[in-house]
């Protein structure tokens, strides 16, 4: 058994998969470690180009897209680490962070899943934390209150104990994992993340925020290429979690308040694009984006 098992899920991400290898390579030496490659179906090379890295990588090919938290899931059976850390390919791990976050982990068992302080790539901080979502906070969302009262994500300056972690890297302990179980993969994209994290703190874990370990996230590569399909997968995702952890009813509840957000903003956006002399272009892409948010919420 190695210490780390890093499992990086792949799809069409083949530079910043590439970075994110040579990275991990770079930072790693001293470690006791694995490095697995689960690639979901890439066309563009990505496998090739890890494998003529020559890094040692082991790379499972899925041959499709299997989703993220199927994915993960796969590394997570084939893995032989005390912790598998789970990295996004669109991150690049800076110097020391998994040795800091290692030791963390060893000095405090009752941790199940730990994250580190997550920068963009102009060295401005990312959210790295946030709240599982609840009425009030949705209510309070929907009608542009304070950010405090929201889910929104946020980010610390210590270690602390929270309830969501940033989902493009986790160290998680292998015990819990045995005793939570594996991402559920009915969630195909988003969501995932607060499931589990939520699972963990049900099942008595601890999820920290570690900020001494720091890494780089590009991030939104995806949903930038296409965000009206991915303002619905959000949606799904959502809807999906609350009829989980909520029931059908609650869930109900949810997708009304969402119908208000996305109606607000409809209104808003398409006001605004009557009336604004520039950046047309993306108030009309957000227009289309609430209104088919919309379109699917009535349906769902």
């Amino acid at each position: 058994m190695v210490d780390l098992s890093i499992i990086i899920v792949s799809w069409n991400a083949r530079e910043f998969l590439v970075a994110c290898l040579k990275s991990i390579t770079e930072t790693c030496e001293s470690l006791s470690h694995e490095v697995l490659v689960v690639d979901n179906g890439s066309t563009d090379g990505s496998v090739e180009a890890a494998r003529s890295l020559g890094l040692g990588t082991a790379i499972i090919e899925c041959g499709q897209n299997l989703g993220f938290a199927k994915a993960n899931n796969l590394g997570i059976e084939r893995s032989r680490g005390r912790y598998c850390c789970l990295i996004n390919s669109d991150v690049v791990v800076l110097p020391r962070c998994l040795q800091h976050l290692l030791a963390f982990m060893d000095s405090q068992p009752q941790v199940g899943i730990a994250g580190p302080l997550v920068l963009n790539p102009d060295g401005s901080r990312q959210p790295s934390c946030r709240t599982v979502p609840t009425f009030l906070r949705l209510l309070a969302r929907a009608l542009y209150l304070r950010k405090e009262l929201t889910d929104e994500a946020f980010t610390r300056d210590e270690i602390s104990e929270v309830e969501v972690l940033s989902g493009c890297f986790w160290i998680v302990r292998r015990a819990a994992i045995e005793q939570v179980g594996t991402l559920d993969e009915r969630f195909f994209i988003y969501a995932e993340d607060v499931d589990w994290c939520w699972r963990f703190r049900q099942a008595g874990w601890r999820v920290t925020f570690c900020p001494e370990g720091r890494a780089v996230h590009f991030g939104g590569q995806s949903s930038a290429a296409d965000p009206l399909r991915f303002q619905l997968e959000l949606r799904k995702a959502s809807v999906q979690l609350w009829r989980k952890h909520y029931g059908f009813a609650r869930a109900q509840l949810y997708i009304l308040v969402m119908l208000l957000h996305d109606g607000l903003r409809l209104m808003g956006y398409s006001l605004k694009r009557l009336l604004a002399s520039g950046e047309k272009e993306v108030i009309r892409q957000r227009v289309a984006r609430h209104y088919q948010s919309i379109r699917w919420l009535l349906s769902a």
